[in-house]
């Protein structure tokens, strides 16, 4: 007797460890899947069951803390497939961007649809301007799905697959690498949101992290040389831009710059010159001088716009420059007649980046306080991408630096023609705080025929200032 309860009780425990075991396995991976991508199964299964096409220039990308993303094409749908593995190699989220609207496309949209509300009852998720999407959950909250229909079609445009737990193990892991989630639309607003409830501040140490990887950028960047003299292919013969700066300012900017430049002259036509002793011209830019100091010295920039040509055409098809062409500024010193040109200095409008150009400068402040507000426009780049930053800063007219600036602007575009843009204008509205460090944005990023609202942390350079680099960086 007591031999059959043994059995019996044998028999129990093995049925509730095979029950158990099937339980662990069966929760270990999503219930929803696309094709082979399945979050929670490895990334070497996934690869293994891939075609020969479909592996076809798949790359995977670090991002932070033993964490990457997984790019390439797939054919059946036809589309781009991105994965987010995790530090142990498993999936934590599937996008699937499916191109083409076919039969086949239909019928497995069809599919997924009936299999995952057979599971549970999808909830639609509405966005303003966005197609109609469908997210579900599953029993346990472990895992989830979002599918988003073509317009007007019964057939799916994209669908994101993702391990809810996973995805908070690594948001407790490496907020950096949900920092690059976020820039790349793979996670959304919601995520950040939670993430900095959690920890207030947290985001924007995170983003400092980040944005390290910019500063040898910036170290590369001042160590290239200057671009020599770009030479134009004539001379206009126009006189507009002498007759819109007047005589004074005009005779104060020749003389200057014969001063900064002995071997060359300045030729004020519609256009701007600086011509050599053979007469071959280089086109450049001039603003029209400003008057500090109570009139003992005047304030001009001088934008090389030939050089900075030449380091753009390299930037924007993500070749190394081989130099910088960033704009001066001038600061041209008078005698005590106030008739003469006693001295001057003059220093890099922006020291970081490989080209820049000052738009506007203007004397603010009163006269007990006056200040020199600059607005620039400066280029940065790196293998992968290139962008620009607007920047209005304050000359600090006793260090002759350009202190306490602020970006208004960001736009950026990588190598795969994505397009980012943030507006950042009214942070830098007058009284506003000198630091954008940890200041949350929203990027309207484009990319694969849409846009879509990405919200980032800014980061900070040198004394909490914020770097181009940086911030370029973790857009």
């Amino acid at each position: 007797m007591r031999n059959a309860r043994v059995i019996v009780l044998v028999a129990l425990l093995a049925a509730a460890g095979v029950f158990a075991y099937r339980q662990f396995f069966r929760k270990a991976e999503s219930p929803f899947a696309i094709g082979f991508a399945r979050p929670g199964a490895t990334y070497a299964e996934l690869d293994a069951k891939l075609s020969e096409a479909d592996r076809t220039d798949r790359t995977c990308t670090p991002i932070a803390s033993g964490y990457q993303i997984c790019r390439g094409l797939m054919n059946a749908p036809k589309g781009d497939l991105t994965v987010v593995v995790d530090d142990r190699g498993r999936i934590t989220i599937v996008d699937q961007h499916v191109a083409e609207l076919s039969d086949s496309t239909k019928k497995l949209t069809a599919d997924l649809l009936a299999g995952w509300n057979d599971r549970s009852a999808g909830v639609p998720v509405r966005h303003s301007g966005a197609p109609d999407a469908t997210r579900w959950l599953s029993d346990d909250n472990d895992w989830s799905a979002t599918m988003t229909m073509k317009r007007g079609a019964t057939s799916m445009s994209e669908v994101v697959l993702t391990d809810e737990h996973a995805l908070a193990t690594m948001n407790d892991k490496t907020l950096p690498a949900l920092l690059v989630l976020s820039r790349e639309g793979i996670v959304g607003a919601s995520a950040i949101d939670a993430a900095e409830r959690r920890a207030p501040g947290s985001l924007a140490r995170a983003a400092q992290k980040l944005a390290a990887a910019g500063a040898p950028l910036a170290t590369a960047a001042a160590k290239l040389p200057s671009c020599g003299p770009q030479n134009a292919l004539g001379i206009d013969p126009g006189m507009a831009r002498r007759a819109a700066l007047g005589d004074r300012a005009s005779e104060l900017l020749t003389v200057a710059m014969a001063r900064m430049y002995p071997d060359r002259r300045l030729e004020l036509r519609d256009s701007v010159y600086l011509v050599d002793a053979t007469g071959v011209p280089e086109l450049i830019d001039v603003t029209a001088p400003v008057a500090v100091a109570n009139g003992a010295a005047y304030a001009f920039a001088v934008n090389y716009v030939g050089r900075a040509t030449t380091v753009a055409q390299s930037t924007q098809t993500f070749d190394a420059p081989s130099c910088r062409a960033p704009a001066e500024i001038v600061i041209a010193h008078l005698d005590r007649s106030r008739t003469k040109i006693e001295s001057i200095e003059r220093f890099d409008a922006d020291d970081e980046s490989l080209a820049s150009r000052v738009v506007e400068m203007r004397l603010g402040g009163d006269a007990r306080s006056p200040r020199l507000t600059v607005h620039t426009l400066a280029t940065y780049g790196a293998p992968d991408w290139y962008g620009e930053v607007d920047w209005v800063g304050t000359v600090d007219l006793d260090s002759h630096r350009v202190v306490d600036r602020r970006p208004t602007t960001l736009a950026k575009m990588d190598s795969r023609s994505r397009v980012a843009a943030v507006d950042l204008q009214s942070l830098a509205a007058p009284g506003a705080a000198p630091s954008l460090a940890g200041r949350r944005v929203t990027a309207i990023v484009q990319a694969n025929g849409g846009s879509s609202a990405q919200p980032i942390v800014l980061p900070s350079g040198a004394g909490g200032q914020p770097s181009g680099w940086s911030m370029l960086t973790i857009l």
